[in-house]
Order: structure tokens, then sequence, then C-alpha cells
């Protein structure tokens, strides 16, 4: 009887396990194939986006703002800290302090 018990209560288990994973992936797909579906952004939302990026810089000192925008550009530390006139370690501080500002952790 013990073992019978054990048995079931496994294989229950185990389809709840094949259940829940099915959904899972279920989901996983209708998201991914919703997001592949995404139409471009509108004009409105360029707008707006561009608006909160220019306030968000507006926000920054002018080292933290010229070290965010040259690291957008995709210069390295060392090519920053060249073009800036600067450590490389005083712009990766710039950088963080301008992060946190920007996303309005400061």
């Amino acid at each position: 009887m013990r073992a019978w018990l054990y048995r079931v209560a496994h294989n229950l288990a185990v389809d709840q396990l094949r259940r829940n994973n099915a959904q899972v992936t279920a989901t996983k797909e209708w998201l991914f194939q919703r997001d592949g579906m995404r139409l471009e952004p509108s004009t409105e939302e360029n707008a707006i986006q561009q608006q909160t990026i220019s306030n968000a810089l507006k926000s920054l000192n002018d080292r933290e703002r010229g070290c965010l925008t040259l690291r957008a550009e995709g210069l390295s530390y060392a090519e920053i800290a060249e073009v800036l006139g600067m450590s490389s370690k005083a712009v990766s501080v710039y950088l963080v302090r301008g992060l946190k500002k920007v996303r309005g952790d400061l």
C-alpha cells in the first residue's frame, strides 16, 4: 500500500510539473511572438522619448553629460578620458553619477 501511494503521489507531481512547464513555454512563445509583431514607435512616442532624454541630460553637469554622451557613441573609458582630459577612474565616477541622476537614484 505504501509503495502504491508513493507512486501515485510521484506521478501526480510529475504530471503537475509537466503542465506547468507547458504553460510557461506557451507563455514565453506568446510573448516572443507579440514582441516580434510590435510596430515601430509612433512619431509622438519618438518625440516624447527625445524630450525625456533632453531633460535628463539637462540635469547633469558638463562632465557627466560629456562622459555619458561619449560613452553612448561607443568610446571606451580610456578614449573618453583622453578626449575630456581626465583619468579613466574619473570617467568611471562621472558615468556612475550621471546614470544615477538620469535614473532618479540621486
